[in-house]
Protein backbone atom coordinates (compact mmCIF):
# COMPACT_ATOMS: atom_id res chain seq x y z
CA UNK A 1 0.00 0.00 0.00
CA UNK A 2 1.23 3.50 -0.79
CA UNK A 3 0.91 6.03 2.01
CA UNK A 4 0.75 5.84 5.77
CA UNK A 5 -1.37 3.11 7.44
CA UNK A 6 -3.60 5.77 8.96
CA UNK A 7 -4.64 6.73 5.41
CA UNK A 8 -6.90 3.67 5.62
CA UNK A 9 -9.93 3.53 7.92
CA UNK A 10 -9.38 1.21 10.88
CA UNK A 11 -12.31 -0.90 9.70
CA UNK A 12 -10.49 -1.59 6.44
CA UNK A 13 -7.18 -2.34 8.13
CA UNK A 14 -8.98 -4.69 10.52
CA UNK A 15 -10.70 -6.44 7.61
CA UNK A 16 -7.53 -6.92 5.57
CA UNK A 17 -5.53 -8.28 8.48
CA UNK A 18 -8.49 -10.39 9.57
CA UNK A 19 -8.51 -11.99 6.15
CA UNK A 20 -4.90 -13.00 6.72
CA UNK A 21 -3.10 -10.24 4.83
CA UNK A 22 0.01 -8.39 5.98
CA UNK A 23 -0.04 -4.64 5.29
CA UNK A 24 3.22 -3.02 4.23
CA UNK A 25 2.78 0.75 3.90
CA UNK A 26 5.30 2.56 1.69
CA UNK A 27 5.61 6.25 2.46
CA UNK A 28 6.99 8.59 -0.17
CA UNK A 29 8.19 12.21 -0.33
CA UNK A 30 5.39 14.68 -0.95
CA UNK A 31 4.91 17.42 -3.50
CA UNK A 32 5.63 20.25 -3.98
CA UNK A 33 9.10 19.71 -2.51
CA UNK A 34 9.34 16.40 -4.38
CA UNK A 35 8.56 16.09 -8.08
CA UNK A 36 6.58 13.15 -9.43
CA UNK A 37 9.80 11.67 -10.79
CA UNK A 38 11.39 11.82 -7.34
CA UNK A 39 8.29 10.29 -5.79
CA UNK A 40 8.15 7.44 -8.30
CA UNK A 41 11.86 6.72 -7.87
CA UNK A 42 11.42 6.59 -4.09
CA UNK A 43 8.51 4.15 -4.45
CA UNK A 44 10.47 1.83 -6.76
CA UNK A 45 13.50 1.93 -4.44
CA UNK A 46 11.36 1.11 -1.40
CA UNK A 47 9.65 -1.74 -3.26
CA UNK A 48 13.00 -3.20 -4.34
CA UNK A 49 14.16 -3.12 -0.72
CA UNK A 50 11.02 -4.88 0.45
CA UNK A 51 11.30 -7.62 -2.17
CA UNK A 52 14.88 -8.34 -1.11
CA UNK A 53 14.04 -8.34 2.63
CA UNK A 54 10.52 -9.72 2.89
CA UNK A 55 11.62 -13.29 3.63
CA UNK A 56 13.66 -12.15 6.63
CA UNK A 57 10.74 -10.05 7.86
CA UNK A 58 7.78 -12.41 7.53
CA UNK A 59 9.36 -15.79 6.74
CA UNK A 60 9.46 -18.03 3.72
CA UNK A 61 5.74 -18.73 3.41
CA UNK A 62 4.66 -18.19 -0.23
CA UNK A 63 2.77 -14.94 -0.45
CA UNK A 64 0.09 -13.58 -2.72
CA UNK A 65 1.38 -10.09 -3.36
CA UNK A 66 -1.14 -7.32 -3.95
CA UNK A 67 -0.29 -3.67 -4.51
CA UNK A 68 -2.89 -1.20 -3.30
CA UNK A 69 -3.14 2.52 -3.92
CA UNK A 70 -5.74 5.24 -3.42
CA UNK A 71 -6.01 8.32 -5.66
CA UNK A 72 -2.42 9.46 -6.35
CA UNK A 73 -1.29 6.20 -4.75
CA UNK A 74 -3.26 4.34 -7.42
CA UNK A 75 -1.18 6.07 -10.09
CA UNK A 76 2.00 5.15 -8.22
CA UNK A 77 0.87 1.53 -7.98
CA UNK A 78 0.49 1.48 -11.76
CA UNK A 79 3.80 3.30 -12.31
CA UNK A 80 5.59 0.74 -10.15
CA UNK A 81 3.97 -2.16 -11.99
CA UNK A 82 4.90 -0.59 -15.35
CA UNK A 83 8.50 -0.31 -14.13
CA UNK A 84 8.51 -4.00 -13.22
CA UNK A 85 7.16 -4.86 -16.66
CA UNK A 86 9.86 -2.76 -18.34
CA UNK A 87 12.54 -4.46 -16.23
CA UNK A 88 11.10 -7.91 -17.05
CA UNK A 89 10.58 -8.60 -13.35
CA UNK A 90 7.83 -10.50 -11.61
CA UNK A 91 4.74 -8.32 -11.29
CA UNK A 92 2.33 -8.45 -8.32
CA UNK A 93 -0.47 -10.99 -8.24
CA UNK A 94 -3.04 -8.21 -8.29
CA UNK A 95 -3.72 -4.49 -8.00
CA UNK A 96 -6.29 -2.77 -5.79
CA UNK A 97 -6.92 0.74 -7.12
CA UNK A 98 -9.35 3.15 -5.50
CA UNK A 99 -10.43 6.24 -7.49
CA UNK A 100 -7.19 6.47 -9.43
CA UNK A 101 -5.97 7.66 -12.81
CA UNK A 102 -3.46 6.49 -15.40
CA UNK A 103 -2.61 9.71 -17.26
CA UNK A 104 -2.49 13.48 -16.74
CA UNK A 105 -3.55 14.84 -20.11
CA UNK A 106 -7.14 15.57 -19.17
CA UNK A 107 -9.04 18.85 -18.75
CA UNK A 108 -9.99 18.28 -15.11
CA UNK A 109 -6.31 18.19 -14.16
CA UNK A 110 -5.26 21.10 -16.37
CA UNK A 111 -7.99 23.71 -15.91
CA UNK A 112 -9.43 25.36 -12.77
CA UNK A 113 -11.84 23.04 -10.98
CA UNK A 114 -15.48 24.21 -10.83
CA UNK A 115 -15.87 22.24 -7.60
CA UNK A 116 -13.03 24.01 -5.81
CA UNK A 117 -13.96 27.41 -7.24
CA UNK A 118 -17.02 27.17 -4.98
CA UNK A 119 -14.66 27.50 -2.01
CA UNK A 120 -13.34 30.91 -0.92
CA UNK A 121 -10.63 31.81 -3.42
CA UNK A 122 -7.11 31.30 -2.09
CA UNK A 123 -4.37 33.52 -3.48
CA UNK A 124 -0.71 32.60 -3.80
CA UNK A 125 0.07 34.73 -0.77
CA UNK A 126 -2.40 32.68 1.29
CA UNK A 127 -0.44 29.46 0.76
CA UNK A 128 3.10 30.70 0.23
CA UNK A 129 4.05 29.79 3.80
CA UNK A 130 3.10 26.16 3.08
CA UNK A 131 5.69 25.86 0.33
CA UNK A 132 9.35 24.86 0.68
CA UNK A 133 8.86 22.92 3.91
CA UNK A 134 11.65 20.49 3.07
CA UNK A 135 11.22 16.88 1.96
CA UNK A 136 8.63 15.04 4.05
CA UNK A 137 6.50 11.93 3.84
CA UNK A 138 3.54 13.23 5.85
CA UNK A 139 1.77 16.51 6.36
CA UNK A 140 -1.04 17.81 8.52
CA UNK A 141 -4.36 18.53 6.75
CA UNK A 142 -3.95 22.22 7.62
CA UNK A 143 -0.73 22.17 5.62
CA UNK A 144 -1.72 20.20 2.53
CA UNK A 145 -5.44 20.88 2.00
CA UNK A 146 -5.18 24.68 1.46
CA UNK A 147 -2.30 24.13 -0.95
CA UNK A 148 -4.31 21.55 -2.88
CA UNK A 149 -7.41 23.76 -3.00
CA UNK A 150 -5.36 26.70 -4.28
CA UNK A 151 -3.76 24.53 -6.96
CA UNK A 152 -7.11 23.17 -8.16
CA UNK A 153 -8.73 26.62 -8.11
CA UNK A 154 -6.04 28.07 -10.35
CA UNK A 155 -5.38 25.08 -12.60
CA UNK A 156 -1.92 24.62 -11.09
CA UNK A 157 -2.21 21.11 -9.73
CA UNK A 158 0.16 19.61 -12.30
CA UNK A 159 2.61 22.44 -11.71
CA UNK A 160 2.47 21.61 -8.01
CA UNK A 161 3.75 18.09 -8.69
CA UNK A 162 6.29 19.21 -11.27
CA UNK A 163 4.53 18.12 -14.47
CA UNK A 164 4.44 20.04 -17.75
CA UNK A 165 2.65 19.23 -21.00
CA UNK A 166 5.95 17.91 -22.34
CA UNK A 167 5.77 15.13 -19.73
CA UNK A 168 2.31 13.85 -20.64
CA UNK A 169 3.39 11.15 -23.09
CA UNK A 170 6.10 9.69 -20.85
CA UNK A 171 3.76 9.58 -17.85
CA UNK A 172 0.85 8.00 -19.71
CA UNK A 173 0.37 4.48 -18.31
CA UNK A 174 -2.68 3.57 -20.38
CA UNK A 175 -0.68 1.41 -22.84
CA UNK A 176 0.32 -0.84 -19.93
CA UNK A 177 -3.19 -1.48 -18.64
CA UNK A 178 -3.89 -4.65 -20.68
CA UNK A 179 -0.64 -6.14 -19.31
CA UNK A 180 -1.35 -5.35 -15.66
CA UNK A 181 -2.37 -8.18 -13.29
CA UNK A 182 -5.97 -8.73 -12.21
CA UNK A 183 -7.31 -5.53 -10.72
CA UNK A 184 -10.00 -4.48 -8.28
CA UNK A 185 -11.26 -0.97 -9.09
CA UNK A 186 -13.45 1.31 -7.00
CA UNK A 187 -14.71 4.84 -7.66
CA UNK A 188 -17.73 7.10 -7.32
CA UNK A 189 -19.67 8.34 -10.33
CA UNK A 190 -19.42 12.07 -9.59
CA UNK A 191 -15.98 12.19 -8.01
CA UNK A 192 -14.99 15.91 -7.89
CA UNK A 193 -11.24 15.21 -7.77
CA UNK A 194 -10.60 12.33 -10.17
CA UNK A 195 -13.28 11.94 -12.84
CA UNK A 196 -15.01 8.56 -12.84
CA UNK A 197 -14.24 7.94 -16.56
CA UNK A 198 -10.63 7.29 -15.49
CA UNK A 199 -11.70 4.18 -13.60
CA UNK A 200 -14.25 3.23 -16.23
CA UNK A 201 -11.59 3.46 -18.95
CA UNK A 202 -9.27 1.15 -17.01
CA UNK A 203 -12.04 -1.38 -16.59
CA UNK A 204 -12.89 -1.30 -20.29
CA UNK A 205 -9.27 -1.84 -21.34
CA UNK A 206 -8.30 -4.47 -18.80
CA UNK A 207 -9.37 -8.04 -19.57
CA UNK A 208 -9.28 -9.10 -15.91
CA UNK A 209 -10.60 -6.22 -13.83
CA UNK A 210 -13.50 -5.90 -11.43
CA UNK A 211 -15.30 -2.57 -10.98
CA UNK A 212 -17.05 -1.45 -7.80
CA UNK A 213 -19.05 1.74 -8.38
CA UNK A 214 -20.91 3.94 -5.93
CA UNK A 215 -23.26 6.78 -6.76
CA UNK A 216 -22.18 10.07 -5.28
CA UNK A 217 -19.91 13.09 -5.24
CA UNK A 218 -17.36 11.93 -2.68
CA UNK A 219 -13.80 11.25 -3.80
CA UNK A 220 -12.60 9.06 -0.92
CA UNK A 221 -15.96 7.50 -0.19
CA UNK A 222 -14.35 4.57 1.65
CA UNK A 223 -13.11 7.07 4.22
CA UNK A 224 -16.33 8.94 4.76
CA UNK A 225 -19.30 6.62 4.29
CA UNK A 226 -19.59 3.60 6.59
CA UNK A 227 -22.32 1.86 4.58
CA UNK A 228 -20.44 2.24 1.30
CA UNK A 229 -17.21 1.08 2.95
CA UNK A 230 -18.96 -2.04 4.24
CA UNK A 231 -20.32 -2.85 0.78
CA UNK A 232 -16.87 -2.20 -0.72
CA UNK A 233 -15.20 -4.54 1.78
CA UNK A 234 -17.71 -7.32 1.09
CA UNK A 235 -17.07 -7.13 -2.65
CA UNK A 236 -13.31 -6.81 -2.20
CA UNK A 237 -13.29 -9.91 0.00
CA UNK A 238 -15.17 -11.90 -2.63
CA UNK A 239 -12.67 -10.74 -5.27
CA UNK A 240 -9.73 -11.78 -3.11
CA UNK A 241 -11.24 -15.22 -2.48
CA UNK A 242 -11.80 -15.69 -6.22
CA UNK A 243 -8.09 -15.39 -7.05
CA UNK A 244 -7.04 -17.67 -9.93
Amino acid sequence: MFGAPDDLPFEMINALTGWGHHIVAIGYPLAPEASLQMITTAVVTAYDWWVSHQQSVIGSVPLVQLIMGRSAGAYLAQALTATLINRHQLTPDGLILFYGYSHFDQPDFIHPSPTYLRYPLLKSTDVQHLMHQGLRTSAKPTECIPLYIHARQHGKWLELIGITRDDFAALDLRPYIPSFPRTFLAASTDDPDVPYPNTRMYHQHHPSSHLFTVQGKIHDFDQQDHAQRKALLNELHEWLLAKP
